[in-house]
């Protein structure tokens, strides 16, 4: 079978594996957006619902800044689309880096295939962009495999298996919701919500109304402060998305001491950020926050508390665990030592990608002898 032929299997499943499929790129937020229906139908098919339905969301400036969206898809000989891959390249409009990186951390809008090829759509979608003209690429995919792909055709390749944790499961208590985490956990949510509310009058509002103004200087007096004009992108779309709110911690003298903005569907709450007044360190308030969140959540009947880009709070030892597997796959010029001294100069605050390629778990594989490791 030729090079970009595409076979039909008895399930009706294109069998992607033996051969390197022809896909076709798609650059750029306009043009990736412009797909928005049939990518939401493709999700339907593959049994992937509601993936991308806050597709326009994740696409927005202000989520993609030094990132272009870059969409690769695989039709079928009928012209059907039948998978996609979606990364974003870091860049600034035309200027391209050849990096790549998975549209989200946990997988769930990077790939759209039927589970059984899933991970295979995702290697040969890496290899086509390599073909392309890219430096490297890094995907991460849910219940993902990359060990039974086919000879890694001398690239340089890492794969890395882990557990990632971002949902919280709400209970029908707040004892029962939060029975999962550390003792110590537990004490401090209680302790710091108390001492916020006889220090600073604190209470807590699910449907919060701050100005967008009282929104930006909150953000310039926080801890991890971001650009202006994202603070006002998050607030905006906190406020309108379908199922979007903003939830608030309020000090008794009317300022604002926390921000949460986030989306509600199907009973699941997804959190997209925080942020919390950095003038109390020693009240915590970022914890007395979840204390409240996580209070109301139970209240409304919420089933799942999600963190879109999980967290690194301790409550996040009692979240449900998700088996990742990642795929690093790279030009034969970029040896394992020489991307590990790239990322070693690379921040590692908010860079995936450089944590990951320092990651003691990422496990190097030779080309010449597919899936022998390197010492």
């Amino acid at each position: 079978m030729s090079s970009g032929a595409i076979s039909g299997s008895a399930s009706g499943l294109i069998d992607v594996s033996g051969f390197l499929p022809s896909f076709t790129a798609v650059r750029g937020y306009k043009n990736v957006l412009a797909l928005y229906p049939s990518l939401c139908d493709l999700a339907e098919r593959c049994g992937q619902r509601g993936v991308m339905d806050y597709l326009p969301f994740f696409l927005s400036a202000s989520r993609l800044w030094g990132r272009v969206p870059r969409l690769l898809l695989l039709s079928s000989s009928a012209a059907e689309l039948q998978a996609a891959v979606l990364l974003y390249e870091y860049g600034l409009g035309p200027i391209s880096s050849g990096i790549f990186v998975p549209a989200d951390l946990f997988g769930e809008r990077s790939v759209l295939a039927p589970e059984p090829i899933r991970s295979s759509v995702a290697w040969q979608a890496a290899e086509s962009l390599l073909d392309r003209g890219a430096h490297l690429v890094y995907l991460s995919l849910r219940n993902g495999d990359f060990t039974s792909m086919q000879k890694l055709n001398a690239r340089t390749c890492a794969t890395r298996l882990h557990i990632a944790r971002r949902t919280l499961a709400i209970r029908s208590t707040f004892d029962e919701t939060v029975a999962g985490m550390g003792s110590h956990t537990r004490r401090n949510l209680r302790h710091f919500r108390r001492l916020t509310e006889s220090k600073l009058g604190a209470t807590f509002v699910p449907e919060a109304n701050p100005s967008e103004a009282d929104s930006l200087a909150l953000n310039r007096d926080s801890l991890y402060p971001v650009f202006p004009w994202i603070a006002k992108g998050r607030f905006r779309n906190a406020r309108g998305l379908e199922g979007g709110f903003l939830a608030g911690l309020r000090a008794g003298d009317g300022t604002w001491l926390s921000l949460i903005g986030g989306r509600r569907r199907n009973w699941i709450t997804y959190i997209d950020w925080q942020m919390n007044v950095k003038a109390h360190p020693a009240l915590s308030i970022g914890t007395a926050m979840r204390a409240y969140l996580i209070e109301h959540e139970v209240a409304r009947g919420t089933l799942q508390l999600t963190f879109e880009d999980g967290t690194p709070h301790p409550m996040s030892r009692a979240f449900v665990p998700e088996n990742m597997c990642d795929l690093l796959l790279a030009r034969r010029t970029l040896s394992p030592n020489i991307l590990r001294k790239l990322a070693a100069w690379m921040p590692l605050k908010h860079n995936m990608l450089a944590g990951n390629i320092r990651d003691q778990d990422l496990v190097w594989h030779r080309s010449e002898s597919h899936g022998q490791p390197l010492p």
